[in-house]
């Protein structure tokens, strides 16, 4: 296809002027020299530049580089010759090579710069090179891997020869270098120690590992991040200051409170719950810099008290919350919690917040709840029992031993032939590359009783999820909106597949993308069905392979960039019981993601309360659009609940002219004209 005006396309040459091609070389010519597209003679032929660059308003061509030098990472895209012509500015490189290295794993590290010396005899200093580089580009693209060399290998016709460039030494996929094997291997035998102790003296002198003397950097003993740790370090490290990973609750108890009690129950969860204390650092090994985590000791904290009385004390507390939520942590080697005992005139309890790096949501609950339990059993004057709590590096040890299992390559090739060919982006949002606006907002609104109770019969009858029929109808709103019959919708992974990592507390959850297809003349009940099924065999059998990889895999394969795959993102949340309190997320003012939808969040089901959050990006939604979304998502619900037989083709959603009117109130309506 043509590209539209200002879109980044490959640049061919038609001319009459043409060459007999490359002297002896086949393979080149039939590579470079392609049929016209637009031309039914086969002899009509068009040169593939292997050149980038768009069309201009006035019909000039932009040229932006070599195909071959610009990359990917985490959605953006990248000049290797913008790294390249900074490094060659500095006195002290008089040539200089970025690549890419086969560590499809962690994107940053496999960016290696390979420079040759200005000054004959004199070692290039890689601090100086990294800290000038930090002045002009983000921190994620500064190579990770530096290789000084004398001399460029060079073609036979001067060419500097890129494939002839040495390999950098990665080691195994996912592993610092400065982490052993043998570290993790301790880690699995205090583990299986600590199975039997109940006794939280013993457990704290297992605290932490003993490793190796190179290993101890700033006298710490240090771990690997797992992946999805990782991923949220690159947000955090992409978007500093904005709080988008912090995650907050408000805990309320019910009936009369002892808060002193109530304080010395968050001690004794916070003194053995271990990943609490995460500490994350940056580290140097040789010429590799990345993040590490250790775990501090735990010291008592006073709790600061806020009190909230009189009739508005509720609101002045969310907003008082609300205000907390978006004030930073210290990321780098820097406590990642907080907590506030609060009350009210007829509540007390308490405030949380801490960074996604040190939990998910899974955590968050299983934590609240023991800070609960602990608190009746002291109120009660029992004993409390300590239980020996597993690690986080248990996770970390078994995604180890996943990545060097020929499981994981069985899972990639599984993701790659099930998602290619790509489905297309919907085109329902438009995103400029480097426009980085993370504001968002939050819509909740919970649903009419009879829908509920609907619902409900619908998932008993068909013994399937509310998530899943969420999702089915959701996926019928997005058919009839963009008008594709297949296409990504994002969802998480918890990613406690076994029964030693049910109850673990962390951050270990994984993106899956969804690829959805629809067949309209599937009935509604077919539909929800074969999805199901689909979901429940990701699950059981490839949901182990980290999905940012994934898409860096996708993206390196076929030159496209998958963030739509997280365009619309839904998650269910499980009916969990509390006792007698209540917990309330209050979500950041920031999202990484255009739309997502919370099915459950808070875990109202079990109170007979059944609440759809959507949180989304100000920069491509407004609060009337998400309004219009969930009136069209409720239209759907009632009618496939009320009759699950209704084909697909045969639901109401929108006339011609109603789904004309809602595209022209998103904010992209130039591309909704152009598609």
């Amino acid at each position: 296809h043509i590209c539209p005006v200002g879109i980044v396309g490959e640049i061919y040459i038609k001319t009459p002027f043409s060459t007999f091609g490359y002297l002896n070389d086949l393979e080149l010519n039939n590579l470079c020299f392609v049929p016209n597209p637009f031309s039914n003679n086969k002899t009509d032929l068009i040169y593939k530049t292997g050149d980038l660059g768009y069309f201009e308003p006035d019909g000039n061509i932009r040229f932006l580089g070599r195909k071959d030098y610009q990359v990917k990472i985490r959605g953006f895209r990248i000049e290797l010759g913008e790294i390249e012509n900074l490094l060659v500015r500095h006195e002290t490189v008089r040539e200089a090579v970025v690549t890419v290295t086969g560590n499809h794993l962690d994107p940053v590290a496999a960016l290696c710069a390979y420079i040759v010396s200005a000054i004959p005899h004199q070692k290039v200093d890689v601090q100086a090179i990294k800290s000038y580089l930090s002045d002009y580009l983000p921190e994620y693209i500064i190579p990770g891997h530096f290789i000084e060399l004398g001399a460029m290998p060079l073609t036979p016709n001067g060419k500097i020869d890129r494939k002839a460039l040495p390999t950098p030494d990665s080691g195994d996929p996912d592993a610092l270098p400065f982490i052993s094997a043998s570290c993790l291997e301790q880690q699995r035998e205090i583990e299986t120690k600590m199975a039997t102790l109940e006794d939280l003296k013993l457990i704290t002198q297992h605290e932490y590992l003993v490793v190796d003397k190179c290993e101890q950097q700033l006298g710490k003993q240090l771990y690997p991040l797992n992946h999805a740790q990782k991923m949220i370090y690159y947000i955090e490290k992409t978007y500093p200051q904005t709080s988008c990973e912090n995650y907050s609750h408000i805990v309320l108890i019910n009936g009369d409170i002892n808060r002193e009690r109530l304080a010395e129950a968050i001690h004794y969860a916070l003194s053995f719950t271990r990943n609490m204390h995460t500490r994350i650092v940056e580290v140097e090994h040789e010429d590799y810099m990345g993040p590490a985590q250790y775990f501090a000791p735990y010291e008592r904290l006073n709790f600061k008290i806020m009190e909230f009385p009189g009739e508005n004390g509720k609101d002045q507390l969310k907003k008082w919350a609300q205000s907390q939520v978006d004030l930073p942590f210290q990321f780098i080697d820097g406590c990642l919690y907080d907590i506030v005992l609060i009350k009210l005139d007829h509540q007390h309890g308490f405030f949380i917040k801490s960074h996604h790096i040190v939990f998910d949501g899974s955590s968050i609950y299983f934590f609240i709840d023991e800070i609960y339990k602990i608190y009746t059993d002291l109120r009660a004057d029992k004993l409390i029992e300590v239980h020996a709590q597993s690690s986080p590096i248990l996770f970390a040890r078994e995604e180890r031993e996943y990545f060097m299992s020929p499981k994981w390559q069985e899972d990639r090739h599984f993701w790659l032939d099930h998602l290619l060919p790509l489905p297309p982006d919907t085109g329902l949002l438009t995103r400029e590359v480097n426009t980085i606006n993370l504001k968002g907002s939050v819509y909740r609104l919970n649903l009419d009783d009879h829908l509920r109770q609907k619902m409900h019969h619908f998932r008993r009858e068909q013994k399937t999820s509310l998530y899943k029929l969420v999702l089915a109808a959701f996926s019928l709103f997005i058919y009839r909106l963009s008008g594709h019959d297949e296409f990504i919708i994002g969802t998480i992974n918890h990613s406690r597949y076994k029964k030693s990592l049910k109850k673990i507390k962390g951050m270990f959850i994984n993106l899956l993308p969804l690829k959805i297809s629809i067949d309209p003349g599937l009935t509604f009940r077919e539909f929800v069905q074969e999805t199901g099924a689909q979901i429940n065999y990701l699950l059981k059998n490839h949901s182990r392979y980290p999905g940012n990889a994934l898409s860096n895999d996708l993206m390196k394969m076929t030159g496209e960039d998958t963030r739509y795959f997280w365009d619309f993102t839904l998650i269910g949340h499980p009916d969990l019981k509390r006792e007698n309190y209540k917990m309330e997320l209050i979500p950041s003012t920031y999202e990484t993601t255009p739309l997502t939808l919370h099915i459950n969040r808070d875990n109202k089901d079990l109170e007979g309360i059944l609440e759809l959050e959507w949180l989304f990006l100000q920069e491509y939604f407004s609060m009337a659009n998400i309004q219009a979304i969930h009136h069209h998502l409720i239209v759907i619900l009632n009618q496939v609940v009320n009759n699950p037989e209704l084909e697909i083709a045969q639901v109401n959603v929108f006339n011609h002219d109603e789904k004309k009117k809602f595209l022209g109130t998103l904010k992209n309506e130039s591309r909704i004209a152009a598609d």
